[in-house]
């Protein structure tokens, strides 16, 4: 992917977040595992060893996971997706 797509839909500023490349490499990889619920993929990344070595041992709530994928990152995942 190319880190363009980030840089346009996050410009920065404001306080620290999650670099957007891990909420999407989080969601892609629940997708693909059936998991759509945040509160599950949230339980996910807390429990499975798979979601906290995709997550570089970062625990993104569920709020903020819905969040991401929901408001903030919405374009960029459907152009991932298509």
């Amino acid at each position: 992917m190319d880190d363009k797509i980030f840089s346009d839909a996050c410009p920065g500023g404001g306080r620290d977040s999650y670099n957007p490349k891990l909420p999407t490499k989080v969601i892609i990889y629940a997708y693909t595992q059936r998991i759509y619920s945040s509160r599950q993929i949230a339980k996910a990344v807390r429990e499975n060893v798979m979601f906290m070595w995709i997550a570089g041992r970062q625990r993104p709530d569920f709020r903020t996971i819905n969040r991401f994928r929901s408001e903030r990152m919405k374009d960029v995942l459907e152009t991932i997706f298509n």
